[in-house]
């Protein structure tokens, strides 16, 4: 699977979804994870690093090189993976920028545009009337249309555009965070790992003071 851009190497971004079985399709915009950004080459390493138990003698094994061959693309492939979280961060702070910009010109509603006629004196009422332009919004949840001016008609347009801009900036900045947050979650099991440690540590800790105790008592 090809998840840079063969002509400019920007990222690809999935955009549908179709189920093998029924032929269902979901469009959108769909986040790829950090892993399957990377070259292909580095996703059939991580594979097998799993495979082995993350043992690197076993995995020389499998690709019939080195241990320091295949430690140097271990190396590698942290770096690379250390590039896409920076890559992350960077654009989280594109984005943020970004929302900065448009804020001031946000406006959620649409430029509509539709012919209506005056009144029964003019000569609108031969064709199919004026052009007007109206800026349609929900104001306290009823539809409202305003009536646009030539001279703002232009500026509608483009406050009504920053907000779509907006929506999908704010999408794309929570898929961001996501990733971000989750690396530095620890998760369920090594939470549960770390508390188990611990209960063995205090344990460990509490037999040590109970056999010191009677040790003394028995002196005693």
């Amino acid at each position: 699977m090809q998840i840079g851009c063969s002509y400019c190497d920007g990222n690809l971004r999935v955009s549908k979804l179709t189920c093998e079985e029924c032929g269902l399709a979901l469009e959108g915009e769909f986040s790829t994870p950090r892993l399957l950004r990377l070259e292909a080459e580095e996703r059939h390493f991580v594979e097998l690093f799993v495979l082995a138990s993350g043992s690197l003698k076993e995995m020389a094994n499998l690709l019939g090189v080195s241990y320091p061959t295949v430690r140097n693309r271990l190396d590698r492939l942290i770096e690379n993976l250390k590039k896409l979280q920076a890559l992350d961060d960077q654009r989280k702070q594109q984005i943020l920028q970004e929302l900065a910009k448009r804020m001031d010109v946000l406006l959620i509603g649409s430029v509509v545009t539709y012919h209506h006629k005056c009144s029964k004196t003019c000569q609108c009422n031969k064709g199919k009337g004026h052009l007007g332009h109206y800026l349609s919004a929900n104001v306290n949840g009823k539809t409202k249309n305003l009536y646009l001016n030539k001279e703002v008609v232009d500026q509608a347009r483009l406050m009504a555009q920053s907000y779509s801009e907006v929506k999908q900036l704010l999408k794309e900045l929570s898929e961001v965070n996501y990733q971000l947050l989750r690396e530095k979650n620890p998760g369920p099991r090594r939470r549960q790992a770390s508390q188990q440690s611990r209960i063995k540590m205090l344990s460990s800790i509490v037999m040590k003071s109970d056999g010191s105790s009677d040790h003394h008592q028995t002196l005693g």
